[in-house]
């Protein structure tokens, strides 16, 4: 099944959306790395933003800022990139680092 059918089956609830919404988005992207058609590109960024909606999270909002910022690199448009900030912040801030982490970030 691909990501669009995923998402279109998923009930608004299902507590996997969040993921296939940005499965399909991070395809699109890819897609339009390879196709240069900017309807994937608008698309992967609609997705995008529907994944944060749906399950805010670290690498969702990473995925945003990745798509909106190759938004800008083509379009030049300023809010594209203010999001993408925005996006990135918001990823590091709610990414939790595990404690074994922490410890290996400090000794290692």
């Amino acid at each position: 099944m691909s990501a669009a059918e995923s998402v279109r089956r998923a009930e608004s609830t299902d507590p996997n959306r969040g993921a296939w919404l940005s499965n399909q988005g991070s395809a699109l992207l890819a897609r339009f790395g390879h196709s240069g058609d900017p309807a994937d590109l608008d698309t992967a960024v609609a997705a995008l933003r529907a994944a944060t909606a749906a399950a805010p999270g670290g690498v969702y909002l990473s995925n945003l800022a990745a798509a909106l910022i190759t938004r800008h690199t083509i379009s030049a448009d300023s809010g594209d990139l203010t999001a993408a900030q925005a996006a990135a912040r918001a990823a590091v801030t709610t990414t939790r680092v595990s404690p074994m982490r922490r410890r290996c970030s400090a000794s290692c």
